[in-house]
């Protein structure tokens, strides 16, 4: 029985509006506490945000405004800029706090899974696949957890779906204007992210398959191929200008993850081990790095590690369709990211790749749905299917909100996890009037300033001593917060010198152990400068620590 078209249409989108605000919610959880920190790289990009808004509103004055830069270089971190422009949007609406910060990778993330939806269902025409394999990346833990990092990562398996959906709409359907925006949609796909310049590689070879499978044929096409690689080459234009202007917006990263730093003949071994530890990255071992990984953990449980083998079967057997050669395009080069640097396999790196690891996964699940549907009908099937899906997803959400991922201890050291709960009492004193004295690294911290943006310089200050225990002749007299560490002196210091000295906060590492101490010194006990002045030749403490 046919559906009618409107009917159909009705149907196709509350699918999308369904499976993006379930994804949404399963990436929403915890999102304060987990986690546990702000890294400094997802710091940074909140100050840049706030950078290229200033431009049109009235940001913290802590942050300079450059104008709307095409490539961002801060604190020597070369970042494409897509996601800092996305950041900013979101602050001319919402305070810069951790939620707003993150909001843009929450909403790209759950963005993401109907985008695979649409992308399988045009491009294989089988909506029964396309919604198991929208299904997979819902519920997958490595696309969750970088859903929920203010890292511009998330933007690359979004942009790459969106330019193959499409260009292969484009095809399909033809027109001018389709080819117009898919190539507009390409050239931007280069300031999401580094791995983006993999995504030529991968249309060349569809480009090859589908002419020689005379689905595109040059004389017919010639005119909108053209149209689709003038529109992505004019977008492209002002960024690759750039990159011969600044080589090292270029090649600045490449070079930290080089495997070629040590010669040829090394980089070569590395590739050959590289390779082996990234195959194993899907069901055996992990990434380590507890920033990007339950470490050591692989990309798929064991039930999920099933269906994903059983799809790439599949799509192996089905090599001579287009789909199939996107899909396997796709993930080899997005593996080359990890394959061709160092610390593999990253998560980070290798991340493109989750799109295809969700569709072959999907293929595998539909395989078993039509085995089912042979001998049980289909409401068993489908009640089968979605069974096992349910354990797949459950396994995977288990593993990451589970306590134990959540009190890792080294999830909390790769978060600053300490010095983001140091900034947060910092601003609840600022709040309350109390001048702030922090170290020096703390005090410079792109995690401590973003936190503490909305507090003004008089209250946020670098630990100087005598200034810190007398006060300046220019400071309206405050009750002043010290923050004491393990590395500084500071506690000894104000113990021994100063009786009236009272704790106002401990901050203790996972281990139970403080690592810093909040000291408030009244306004009344502030010590006369030359007091200070003696005090300081004693102990001479470091401030920066």
């Amino acid at each position: 029985m046919l559906i009618p078209l409107k009917r159909e249409r009705k149907i196709e989108y509350a699918l999308v509006i369904f499976l993006f605000l379930f994804a949404l919610a399963l990436r929403l959880p915890f999102i304060h506490r987990h986690p546990p920190g702000l890294w400094y790289d997802e710091a940074i990009n909140g100050l840049d945000g706030l950078s290229v808004i200033g431009n049109i509103v009235k940001t913290p004055g802590k942050i300079p405004v450059h104008g709307f830069p095409i490539f961002f270089t801060t604190q020597g971190h070369p970042r494409e800029p897509m996601f800092m422009y996305l950041v900013g949007l979101v602050f001319l609406f919402l305070k810069p706090t951790l939620f707003s910060l993150k909001l843009p990778g929450l909403l790209i993330g759950a963005m993401t899974v109907p985008l695979v939806y649409l992308l399988v269902k045009g491009s294989a025409n089988n909506r029964r696949l396309a919604f198991l394999a929208a299904l997979s990346l819902l519920g997958m833990r490595w696309h969750i957890h970088n859903s929920r990092l203010a890292l511009r990562a998330i933007l690359l398996p979004f942009w790459m779906g969106l330019s193959f959906f499409t260009f292969f709409e484009a095809v399909k359907k033809q027109g001018k204007v389709r080819y117009l925006v898919s190539g507009i949609v390409f050239g931007l796909g280069f300031y999401t992210h580094l791995s983006f310049r993999f995504a030529p590689f991968i249309l060349g070879i569809c480009l090859i398959h589908l002419f020689r499978r005379e689905i595109l044929v040059w004389k017919k096409d010639r005119k909108n191929l053209s149209l689709f690689l003038l529109a992505g080459f004019l977008v492209f234009l002002p960024l690759g200008i750039d990159y011969i202007r600044n080589p090292f917006h270029f090649f600045g990263r490449l070079k930290e993850v080089s495997l070629f730093e040590n010669g040829v003949a090394s980089g070569f071994r590395m590739i050959l081990k590289n390779i082996v530890s990234t195959l194993l990255m899907f069901s055996f071992r992990g990434d380590r790095n507890p920033y990007l990984n339950i470490p050591g953990a692989p990309v798929l449980t064991p039930l999920a590690s099933l269906f994903f083998y059983g799809g790439i079967y599949l799509c192996l057997r089905r090599i001579r369709e287009p789909f199939s050669i996107l899909v396997f395009s796709w993930i080899a080069f997005m593996l080359s990211g990890t394959i061709l640097s160092t610390e593999a396999p990253h998560f980070g790196r290798s991340f493109g790749a989750c799109v295809p690891t969700a569709i072959f996964t999907g293929f595998g699940l539909n395989e078993c749905y039509e085995w089912i549907y042979d001998f049980f009908r289909k409401k068993r099937a489908a009640f089968i299917t979605g069974s096992l899906w349910f354990i797949i997803a459950s396994c995977d959400l288990g593993l990451y909100y589970g306590k134990e991922y959540r009190s890792d201890a080294r999830l909390w050291y790769r978060t600053n996890a300490g010095w983001t709960e140091a900034a947060r009492k910092t601003v609840k004193l600022a709040e309350q009037g109390v001048r702030v004295f922090l170290p020096g690294d703390l005090y410079r911290h792109p995690t401590v300033q973003y936190v503490t943006l909305g507090v003004s310089d008089d209250l946020v200050r670098k630990i100087s001593i005598p200034e810190a225990l007398s006060g300046a002749p220019d400071w309206e007299k405050r009750d002043h917060a010290i923050l004491a560490t393990q590395f500084n002196m500071m506690d000894s210091l104000l113990q021994k010198e100063i009786p009236s000295v009272e704790i106002l906060s401990i901050f203790r590492n996972p281990e139970g152990k403080p690592w810093a101490i909040f000291y408030l010194l009244s306004r009344s006990s502030l010590l006369p400068i030359k007091q200070s002045e003696e005090i300081l030749k004693r102990y001479q403490p470091d401030t920066e620590r």
